[in-house]
């Protein structure tokens, strides 16, 4: 009877002991996991980081670039093109017959334009102008400057308030329309184009229409230049995503889908949801 009652002791401080045991053996294990996902989160944030200062350095160095381009056109080709304004004035007191003043003031017509084009080109090459006339004023001044000079009908529609996104992420936002515009004009030999931007209450989206011949989308990154490329990095650093609709004969559409939320929060809501 002793015995009984011993073995029976025994059993239960065994019991006991292994339910401890494993006890802290899943509380372990779930600390180990739980230091494993804060591990991974930290180092997905620091891998986040550095691609983001290397696009952020990237696309920096690219506006400077720009800036500087913009500068000397204005510096120097459009004072040289102002000087022969100047001199194509004084060359039209100078003609003796009717023929000779027309040929003159169609000149001045001319460099009238060309300065009018030079100009448009530093500006949109200017970030600082860019971010001071808006994204919504900008487009509208591109769009009226190409329905004047080709052959392409060019509307901007906007919805809801620009002010929600930063001067900073306007820019970029005007830099994929810009890319996206200026890949239509050059390859899709479409007639129209239209630009539609809608801030919504937590994220921005904006369509790039077209009607033009259209691409193959697989062959989107075989294509000679890096538009497209540049197109996707902005739309990352803007914590935002781009899709390109294409097929021959049916135009192009490109949608940009940009959050207002803060990346890092992004990120960790991501992790955590695996």
């Amino acid at each position: 009877m002793l015995a009984d009652k011993y073995i029976l002791l025994v059993f239960i401080c065994g019991t006991v002991l292994f339910v401890l045991f494993v006890f802290f053996l899943i509380a372990y294990l779930l600390v180990q996991k739980n230091k494993q996902n804060v591990f991974h989160l930290e180092k997905q944030r620091m891998i986040y980081d550095h691609q983001n200062k290397l696009l952020n350095t990237k696309l920096e160095e690219q506006e400077l670039v720009m800036e500087q381009i913009s500068k000397e056109i204005h510096d120097n080709l459009g004072q040289v093109l102002s000087f022969l304004k100047m001199n194509t004035g004084m060359i039209r007191k100078m003609a003796v017959t009717e023929q000779q003043e027309a040929l003159v003031d169609k000149h001045a017509e001319l460099l009238t334009q060309l300065i009018k084009d030079i100009r448009n080109i530093s500006h949109t090459l200017n970030s600082d102008y860019i971010k001071g006339k808006g994204l919504h004023e900008i487009l509208k001044s591109e769009f009226e400057y190409l329905n004047a000079t080709r052959n392409i009908r060019c509307n901007v529609e906007v919805t809801g308030s620009q002010n929600l996104v930063s001067p900073e992420k306007q820019l970029i936002i005007y830099r994929i329309a810009q890319e996206a515009v200026h890949n239509t004009v050059k390859h899709a030999m479409a007639t129209e184009i239209s630009i539609i931007l809608n801030f919504g209450t937590e994220e921005l989206i904006m369509l790039v229409k077209d009607n033009g011949v259209g691409f193959d989308k697989e062959k989107i990154f075989s294509f000679d230049g890096i538009g497209f490329i540049n197109m996707f990095n902005r739309a990352k650093h803007l914590n935002g995503h781009l899709d390109i609709q294409s097929e021959r004969g049916n135009g192009c559409t490109i949608t940009l889908i940009a959050k207002y939320s803060d990346n890092n929060a992004d990120l960790e809501r991501e992790d955590f949801s695996h």
